[in-house]
């Protein structure tokens, strides 16, 4: 999918901002246990800039950044709070941050180790998210895989495991993470869950109870939030 020629904005009119306020919870969460204070935030693919502009309805004190190699800026210029953005490649830029945020990237890009590697001393601190789309019974249903492809530009796909062995094998130490209840917590409101994945939400809701790694394994529906250095 090439993301520059508005293919992935045909296909994804939102730009998924009905999931920001989620994606900012979950980043706020995070920061908030760990006792972070970082005083420059970069988002790495930041599509619309919803994200951003959510966390900084939170922090005070902190300067704003976004990178996103598609043009998106009518999307920059409604956003209510200074964040600086830039339609780049951050990978070509020397560039610094406190914290570097790389929500749901990872699985569009094609060189995606050689990207980890890139980005991991533009940053002090990490936070990546990886939406886990391999689980057992996404496995009686292969085509799925395909129009994750198609639709969303997934070309990669992960389980809890791999994705933080991904990011080991890249240099990173894992600090510390976290499973989202994704597809339970925004069944109602996003674009990016299929009718099939809402009438999961009761059984996994179950499930979880005994286990959310378990669930996420066996049932999907988790994304996986890191925080590494």
């Amino acid at each position: 999918m090439d993301y520059k020629d508005g293919e992935y904005l045909q296909n994804n009119p939102t730009l998924h901002e009905e999931d920001a306020s989620w994606k900012a919870y979950q980043v706020l969460s995070i920061l908030g246990k760990h006792e972070l204070a970082p005083t420059t935030i970069c988002e790495v693919g930041c599509g619309s800039g919803a994200v951003l502009e959510n966390i900084a309805k939170s922090l005070d004190n902190v300067e704003l950044y976004g990178y996103d190699i598609a043009n998106y800026r009518k999307y920059w210029g409604k956003r209510n709070v200074n964040i600086n953005f830039f339609q780049k490649d951050i990978t070509k830029y020397d560039c610094h941050y406190d914290l570097l945020l790389v929500l749901d990237v990872v699985e569009h890009v094609e060189d995606y180790m050689g990207f980890l590697r890139c980005i991991k001393d533009k940053g002090a601190l990490h936070i990546f998210n990886f939406p886990l789309e391999i689980f057992a019974f996404k496995a009686l249903f292969p085509r799925k895989y395909l129009e994750s492809r198609k639709k969303y530009g997934h070309i990669h796909y992960f389980n809890r495991m791999t994705a933080m062995a991904t990011l080991m094998d890249c240099g990173y130490e894992i600090i510390d993470y976290t499973l989202a209840p994704a597809a339970i917590d925004l069944a109602q409101v996003t674009t990016s869950i299929s009718r099939s994945s809402r009438m999961m939400t009761l059984p996994r809701k179950l499930l979880s109870i005994v286990s959310k790694e378990f669930t996420a394994d066996v049932l999907g529906g988790y994304s996986l939030f890191v925080l590494a250095r």
